[in-house]
């Protein structure tokens, strides 16, 4: 740093002082310098943020699945019971007999294959 000491009158003038360029470059490269420091400072609060919400997502995502697979299980273990002997007398009134079960047990995909399409389109006018 160099400083012009003209002397007026026995004193020193620091009012003509100028940073010399390297001064100048040194506080222009610490400018930078706290810059890149405070957004890799950010960057690194952003990274351990994600990384810890990650981290919750997964155990949160474990801990569903575990819940899911226990309330499968209970689903599973539990039957339903028969239907009675009652719910054949409504079905027969509806038209539901033991012939029409059987014809709906054999129908498969492979059924539908032969039949055409058709497909309608409705237009309306305004």
């Amino acid at each position: 740093m160099e400083i012009n000491t003209e002397e007026e009158g026995g004193q020193v003038n620091y009012n003509t002082w100028h940073p010399t360029p390297r001064l100048q470059f040194v506080n222009l490269l610490g400018k930078k310098l706290s810059s890149v420091i405070s957004k890799q400072k950010i960057s690194m609060e952003l990274w351990n943020k994600a990384r810890s919400f990650a981290e919750e997502s997964a155990k949160r995502s474990q801990e569903l699945s575990f819940r899911a697979s226990k309330l499968s299980d209970m689903i599973a273990s539990k039957h339903l019971p028969e239907p009675s002997s009652e719910n054949n007398d409504d079905l027969q009134r509806f038209g539901i007999t033991q012939h029409l079960r059987e014809f709906v047990k054999g129908i498969t995909i492979t059924t539908f294959q032969h039949f055409p399409l058709q497909v309608f389109f409705f237009f309306r006018w305004t």
